[in-house]
Order: C-alpha cells, then sequence, then structure tokens
C-alpha cells in the first residue's frame, strides 16, 4: 500500500469511526430525560459532515468500509451501515450484519437508529424481507416498516408475528399501529390480551390509533384488579364519564403513578383535590405534582442536586471507612453531581397555586398546560424544548387519537425531520382550527 493511500484510508477509517461515536452519542442524549431535542441538531449536522467526506470519497472510502465493515474491530461498523444507506449497497449491509456481534443490545439499537435514518427511499419490501433471514433483522425490519410508514410490507409484518420472538412481535405491533390499517385489528385485539405487559401495551396504543376505542373500560377495570399499564392511554382517549370513574377509583384507595397521570392528561379540572391530596402519599407524589402541572402549566420548579454515583471498586480504603461511618466523602461545595429542576413536591405549595387559581379553569373542560385543550396545544407539547421525550411521544399520540391527524413523527427523529413534521402539524391546524372546540372532548376528530 502506499503512502498516499495509507494516509487517505487513515482519514476514511476516521470519518466512520466519528460517525459511529456521534452516531452512540445521540442514541444516549436522545433518550436523558432533561434532553432539549433540537440541540441534537448539532451532533447530526456533525455526522452529516463525515458522512458527505465519504461520499466524496467515492468508490475508494467505499472498498475501505467495505474490508472495516466484516473484518474491523467493530466501532466503525455503525458508520459502515450509514454509508452503505447513503450509497444505496444493501449487499454490503448484509454482509456486514452478518458479522456483527449481536449480543451487544446497546450497539443494535444505534445501528437500528442509524438504519431508521438513513434507509433509502428507494429499498422496499424486497429489502425488508431480506432482513428477516439475519441475526436480530426481523426486529429492525418491523422497526423499520413503522419508521418508514411503508404500507406495502402488510406481509412482511405477518411473518415478523409469526416468529413467535417478543421482540419481533412488539416491534411488529407498534408498525401496525403506525400504519393504521384497521385490517390490523383482529390481531393487535390477541395481543392486547396478552399477560406479557410489553406485548399487550404496544398492541393497545396501536389499536387506539387504529380508531378502536371499546376496551377502555376493560382497561380500568384491570388496574382496579393491579394491572394499571394501560391508564395513561385512558389519559389520551378516555371521555369525562373516565375521568369520574377513575376519581372515584382513587377516593376508594386505588391510587398509583398511573392513574395519577391519566388525570393529568384528561385534563379536568374537577381532578384538583384528588390529585392535591396524592401529593401527600410518598409513592405518587411525583406524579401528582406532574398531573397538576400537566392541566395548569403552573411551572412551580425548583432545582435538585443529584450526587453522582460512587463506584466502591474505584475508592481508597480511608473512602470505604468514611462511607461506613455515613459520612460525606467530599466538601458539600465540592460534592460531585449535577442540579437540574424538577416540579416541587410541597404539597403547601401546589395547594396555594390551586386555591389562587382554581377560578381560571372550568369543571368538565379540558385543560394542557394552562390552556383549553385543542390541537394547537398538543402541537405546542411536541415543539416545547423542555418537554421531555415520553411527554412529547404522548402529545403526538393524542393528536392522533383524539384528532385523527397524524404525520409521521416519533422524538428521535432526525431534528430537521422532526421539525418539518411540526410544520406540517401547524399548517394542518391553521386550515382546521375552527372545526374543533378548545376544551371539549374528541375522538378520531369527532365530538365525544
Amino acid at each position: 500500500m502506499s503512502k498516499r493511500s495509507e494516509f487517505v484510508g487513515g482519514l476514511y477509517t476516521e470519518h466512520l469511526e466519528e460517525i459511529s461515536d456521534l452516531s452512540v452519542l445521540r442514541c444516549f442524549l436522545s433518550r436523558q430525560e432533561n434532553q432539549s431535542w433540537s440541540d441534537l441538531g448539532e451532533i447530526e449536522e456533525r455526522i452529516e459532515a463525515h458522512l458527505d467526506a465519504l461520499i466524496v470519497g467515492g468508490e475508494e472510502a467505499l472498498k475501505i468500509s467495505k474490508e472495516l465493515s466484516t473484518n474491523g474491530f467493530g466501532d466503525e461498523r455503525i458508520g459502515c451501515a450509514a454509508l452503505f444507506c447513503r450509497r444505496s449497497r444493501f449487499h454490503l449491509l448484509r454482509a456486514m450484519f452478518e458479522s456483527l456481534e449481536h449480543d451487544d443490545e446497546e450497539r443494535l439499537q444505534v445501528v437500528e437508529s442509524v438504519l431508521c435514518r438513513e434507509w433509502p427511499a428507494l429499498w422496499g419490501s424486497k429489502e425488508l424481507h431480506a432482513l428477516l433471514s439475519l441475526p436480530n433483522g426481523a426486529a429492525m425490519a418491523a422497526t423499520l416498516i413503522g419508521y418508514l410508514r411503508d404500507e406495502c410490507s402488510h406481509a412482511v409484518l405477518t411473518e415478523i408475528i409469526a416468529l413467535a420472538d417478543p421482540r419481533c412481535q412488539a416491534n411488529a405491533l407498534w408498525a401496525m399501529g403506525r400504519l393504521r390499517d384497521r385490517k390490523h385489528i383482529e390481531i393487535l385485539k390477541q395481543f392486547a390480551a396478552e399477560p406479557d405487559d410489553d406485548l399487550s401495551q404496544t398492541a393497545r396504543l396501536a389499536l387506539l390509533r387504529c380508531r378502536y376505542y371499546n376496551d377502555i373500560d376493560t382497561w380500568i377495570h384491570e388496574a382496579r384488579l393491579g394491572r394499571d399499564g394501560s391508564l395513561p392511554l385512558v389519559g389520551i382517549s378516555g371521555t369525562g364519564r373516565h375521568v369520574d370513574v377513575l376519581m372515584k377509583s382513587a377516593l376508594g384507595g386505588l391510587s398509583s403513578s398511573r392513574l395519577m397521570l391519566a388525570l393529568g392528561l384528561l385534563g379536568d379540572p374537577v381532578a384538583f383535590d384528588v390529585l392535591l391530596s396524592a401529593i401527600l402519599d410518598e409513592q405518587i407524589r411525583e406524579s401528582a405534582v406532574t398531573a397538576l402541572h400537566l392541566i395548569t402549566g403552573a411551572g412551580l420548579y425548583v432545582e435538585k442536586f443529584i450526587p453522582e454515583d460512587t463506584d466502591a471498586d474505584e475508592l481508597m480504603d480511608e473512602e470505604i471507612e468514611k462511607l461506613k461511618q455515613s459520612e460525606s466523602l467530599h466538601p458539600e461545595a465540592e460534592q460531585p453531581g449535577t442540579t437540574v429542576r424538577v416540579l416541587t413536591t410541597d404539597a403547601d405549595v401546589w395547594k396555594s397555586y390551586i386555591q389562587e387559581h382554581r377560578k381560571a379553569f372550568r369543571s368538565r373542560l379540558r385543560y394542557r398546560q394552562g390552556r383549553l385543550l385543542a390541537p394547537q396545544t398538543l402541537i405546542a407539547q411536541i415543539t416545547q424544548e423542555d418537554n421531555p421525550a415520553w411527554l412529547r411521544k404522548l402529545g403526538h399520540e393524542e393528536l392522533v387519537v383524539r384528532f385523527d391527524v397524524d404525520y409521521a413523527f416519533e422524538t428521535d427523529f432526525t431534528v430537521v425531520r422532526q421539525q418539518k413534521t411540526i410544520d406540517a402539524y401547524q399548517r394542518w391546524e391553521k386550515i382546521n382550527q375552527a372545526g374543533f372546540h378548545p376544551g371539549k372532548w374528541y375522538r378520531a376528530g369527532k365530538p365525544v
């Protein structure tokens, strides 16, 4: 190998490693509750710059990537997957898959994230079906079908369901919810009754997205028996009657974090007193104040210091002895850790706020963060920078379930793609806002 080739090969290898490292970082940060979603755009721009350099490198860069994708140490392979998608080289992607270490769950999640970001539009059911024969390929194929909203891949999803692998089945059920085709309802109903919570909750959300609402009362009944995983789904699909049922359950002694969240999502101020009382329960107080904030938008935040975890293997003998004596390892001002903003759980603060502002809220109407709930408030919910990913996800699911509008959106889409979807929702809202009365109850775009 000439010195030039060695030098250029080193540059391309660095680009692949940088794409891999940045993709791992992006995947990690996207799961952090306090991460501003739009800040990930800077990482995505850096990934794009490295990919551009590899594209400019042409066949030489592709040749080096091909070699590293099957014979490298592994750190470059995530970057190779991105390049193979960008260059539409499915045979190279397939060969790389066969050489991956498939027991590394975190790395597989990053690869899946890269495929969802980079999968070429010209690849269709043929390529998705080809993934089924690869290790972990079926689960990724199902996720891709959901991300791409690939309506031509129903047969692939049916094959994946038949594999009887829980992870594959969960991803396929999720994809069925994204496609929103009512011909999947019978399969979804079957899995909605499964004892496995991952499968049943995924299927139940998919049923709501497919405009099937018949089981909401059953989910509440299950909660009374101790299985309350579906209560947040009641929050994004229920009616005023369900507010009364849940309040009665809470007053009767059935108190759980999910029940509080459901009341917050339903958004009826009639639940204020139940939520205020729940703050006194240490087990559910954080969910109770989250629910109050969801309705009121009060923003009663305080700063909370979270100490850094201590690794006992890295401590010296005298530090271990201090821990045994319950002594601090550091002076208070030098304690390592992070300060975050959290909602206060001081019951008196919340009680005072509700007493002062109660008249601003009318019972039997729905509110979200202080405003009468309408499509516009849910669009604001997925747009707001400091909303955690789980709340942004629920905001989008509720837009689909309540108002029957579904532009493809996921909180781990690229920032550019998320913003395009938000723009599309805002245009839709301007055209359709007169058709919805703020604060009223809707499902599938119709009053209930």
